[in-house]
């Protein structure tokens, strides 16, 4: 177990190898009750799952992000990241909340960018680019987008 949000979620230390079918359950668990599944009908069902991926920080970013509340991490090659959903929360982003004709953030997280009729491609790039910058203004944070866009 290397992934400290899930051994804490199993109740299972770092470095453990409980059980696969253990493991599967919890991290099926948890990506559900974080809204990270990808529905199988309704409204949040056409989506790409996470918008943004956890950008890397110099040292006085993640030290301005730390003093105004926000979380801030080392992947497990030691970059320090922040966390892009708080980082959009903090830019006044909400679930569910509607961002284009037919894109809405996800009701669960602000990184999960659904789409409904009425809208198109070039909307949902418009929108992620004024998310982008939305970040950079706000932070000098540069977010970079976790779906992959051909021809957009």
């Amino acid at each position: 177990m290397t992934y400290g949000h899930l051994a804490s979620a199993l109740d299972v230390p770092l470095g453990s190898r409980p059980p696969l079918a253990d493991a599967a359950s919890g991290v099926i668990a948890d990506r559900e009750a974080r809204g990270l599944t990808l529905p199988v009908g309704g409204p949040e069902a056409r989506q790409a799952g996470s918008a943004f991926l956890n950008p890397p920080v110099t040292d006085d970013q993640a030290a301005a992000v730390r003093g105004a509340g926000g979380p801030i991490h080392a992947d497990m090659h030691g970059v320090v990241r922040a966390s892009s959903g708080w980082l959009l929360t903090q830019c006044g982003y909400q679930p569910g909340i509607r961002l284009a004709d037919g894109v809405f953030c996800s009701s669960h997280r602000v990184l999960t960018v659904t789409v409904r009729e009425g809208a198109a491609s070039r909307d949902v790039a418009r929108v992620l680019h004024t998310m982008t910058s939305c970040v950079h203004k706000d932070f000098g944070v540069q977010l970079h987008t976790e779906i992959v866009r051909l021809g957009v």
